[in-house]
């Protein structure tokens, strides 16, 4: 029992916490420190990951976590509400977008049923590497991107 909760905070809390911020960040149009990005993420994660043992009906751990979130990524950023919610709802749409592909995936490749994969916290924590990495990759690509565009703005100004 124990060893679930290990697995459960290791591989999928606390790393879909980190992509959160990562992405979210992004979306912020902030500079991205390591840092703060292990802070929120860590601090995020170990919160999710208590109140998912809250005895509540499906789907209401998911608002908590978004309204959770999205305060912490407001006070670390000191952005305006609308631009910190509208980064949070962004990263939180990827995630889902990712989770329902990542997910239909698991559940054609394993023939196992969803309810069978979300039981076993190893496999869910295996299910969920793909979608936490793609969430990652977004995050890079709008962040080179944003990099490129701004590169190519300067440099026709300067010729």
């Amino acid at each position: 029992m124990f060893l679930n909760y290990i697995y459960s905070i290791l591989f999928q809390h606390i790393p879909e916490s980190l992509a959160l911020a990562y992405t979210s960040t992004i979306f912020l149009f902030e500079k991205v420190f390591l840092k703060k990005i292990l802070i929120i993420g860590i601090l995020n994660g170990i919160i999710i990951f208590f109140l998912r043992l809250m005895p509540v009906s499906f789907g209401f751990h998911t608002i908590i976590f978004l309204i959770v979130f999205f305060v912490i990524i407001k006070y670390f950023y000191k952005k305006n509400i609308l631009k910190s919610l509208i980064a949070v709802l962004k990263s939180f749409i990827l995630l889902a977008v990712f989770e329902s592909i990542f997910g239909y995936l698991a559940v054609f490749i394993t023939g196992k049923s969803v309810e069978l994969i979300l039981s076993d916290p190893f496999l869910k924590s295996m299910v969920m590497i793909p979608q936490i990495s793609s969430l990652f990759i977004t995050g890079l690509i709008v962040k080179n991107y944003r990099n490129k565009k701004t590169d190519n703005k300067v440099d026709k100004n300067v010729v």
